[in-house]
């Protein structure tokens, strides 16, 4: 214990009897624990072990004090080197052991990984996956998964089928039940083309990312940043469980459906003969198909839905999207907030509350709906706003009335033929061109 001697030293504890302390001053007990740790030379006294047991006490302190006029300098200054020594020491060994060698895990260490460089090929332990090298099948699956638990990143490249007349999955789903399941970054691809009239044929695959089982359960699977074009039948097909995503997807050309999952999130779907999104809820999406609805879901928000033979966008809810049909609603929902729909032959937006939404169309109702707010609606052959209550709206028609409802308030109609506003109660209305035909009139002419 190195150090024992001057921490007893700086803090003045004696190591001796009370009595023997009694009356003394504390410099002069400092000296003699000073001289008893072998801090100082008493001169020697060889019948001394313990101060108080000197036989010249007098003749020991007079050497103590000199001792200690000479001394004290020194005995500070080997305690201040004798704390920084041990504080050095504590560090350890500076001087390393050898030359720097390589820290840097691969990725392999980090994430084992197993390469697929041939198709078909069959997983069935739960792992991690990578596509080595583009594979070409001329018949049947590419990649088949029966196994929970697994990651397949397509590194890039694609899968791709010859197959005429179109068969097989580029990524089949192999069990009724299978979760916990990402597939990312590549391209499922085949041959099939549309002729420009709707009827789509070639060579391919049935399914790009599909369960064999369609009444199966997926969960937790998630297609991220994938490509898929060219198949006969569908796109991505997970089922519209809620566990189920598909993030960044490109969709194609699909002679079927083009992604029906629980979520749909910033994805395109173009081109597809069916239903181009088919989900729970669609965000940040657009969808582009001939028939069944662009865009289906119970949530869909700043999306865009365009349709030729049926409506753009048809959901429980619809917000801050654009929907548009050739023949049918430009949008259909339960409600309707900040949306825009527009149709040729059918309803601009038929919904039961709409808020703050614009309707056009040409040979109906533009904004068909039980309450509107602050709506706008614009036909030539039929109804601008046809509804229950309207308030704060402008509604306009060329060949019939500008707004048709049971009570309007604070609103403005117009026409060319037909009632700018047609009401059995109207309140601070007024018709832009036309005359209004209200049964009651409230704050107005």
């Amino acid at each position: 214990m190195p150090l024992l001697g001057p921490i007893m030293l700086l803090t003045g504890t004696i190591c001796h009897r009370r009595r023997d302390c009694k009356g003394r001053p504390k410099t002069l007990r400092i000296m003699e624990l000073g001289v008893m740790m072998g801090l100082f030379d008493p001169r020697g006294d060889k019948h001394s072990r313990h101060v108080c047991r000197l036989r010249n006490r007098g003749e020991f302190m007079k050497v103590c004090r000199s001792k200690c006029k000479k001394n004290l300098w020194g005995f500070g200054m080997a305690f201040l080197l004798q704390v920084i020594s041990v504080a050095c020491n504590a560090q350890g060994d500076l001087v390393p052991p050898g030359p720097p060698g390589r820290t840097m895990k691969t990725l392999d260490q980090i994430e084992p990984r197993v390469p697929i460089s041939r198709a078909p090929y069959v997983i069935t332990t739960s792992g991690s996956y990578y596509l080595a090298t583009n594979l070409v099948v001329d018949s049947g699956d590419a990649i088949i998964i029966e196994a929970d638990e697994v990651t397949i990143d397509l590194n890039g490249f694609s899968l791709c089928s010859k197959a005429n007349p179109p068969s097989g999955y580029g990524v089949c789903f192999g069990k009724p039940t299978i979760r916990n399941v990402t597939i990312r970054n590549g391209i499922v691809t085949g041959s099939i083309t549309n002729d420009g009239l709707g009827q789509y044929g070639g060579c391919g695959f049935l399914y790009g990312i599909a369960s064999r089982w369609y009444g199966g359960e997926l969960r937790n699977v998630r297609i991220m940043n994938v490509q898929v074009g060219g198949c006969a039948v569908g796109g991505i097909r997970l089922g519209k469980g809620s566990r189920t995503l598909v993030k960044g997807g490109l969709v194609h050309t699909i002679g079927g459906r083009g992604i029906e999952a629980g979520i749909v999130t910033d994805s395109q779907v173009m081109n597809c003969k069916f239903g181009a999104i088919n989900a729970l809820i669609v965000s940040d999406s657009v969808g582009e198909s001939w028939d069944e609805g662009a865009i289906q879901g119970a949530i869909v928000m700043g999306s865009r839905g365009l349709c030729r033979n049926a409506p753009g966008i048809q959901a429980t809810n619809v917000y801050c999207s654009y929907g548009l049909s050739s023949n049918q609603e430009g949008i259909i929902s339960r409600v309707c907030w900040s949306s825009r729909g527009v149709s040729e032959g059918g309803y601009g937006i038929s919904t039961w509350v709409g808020v703050d939404s614009y309707g056009r169309s040409r040979d109906k109702c533009a904004l068909s709906t039980r309450v509107v707010r602050n709506g706008y609606g614009v036909s030539r052959d039929g109804y601008g706003i046809y509804a229950a209550v309207v308030e704060n709206s402008y509604g306009a028609a060329t060949n019939f009335h500008g707004i048709s409802a049971e009570v309007v308030g604070f609103s403005v109609g117009y026409s060319s033929t037909g009632a700018a506003i047609f009401a059995f109660i109207g309140n601070g209305c007024k018709a832009a061109s036309g005359t209004n035909s209200i049964v009651y009139k409230y704050n107005m002419p």
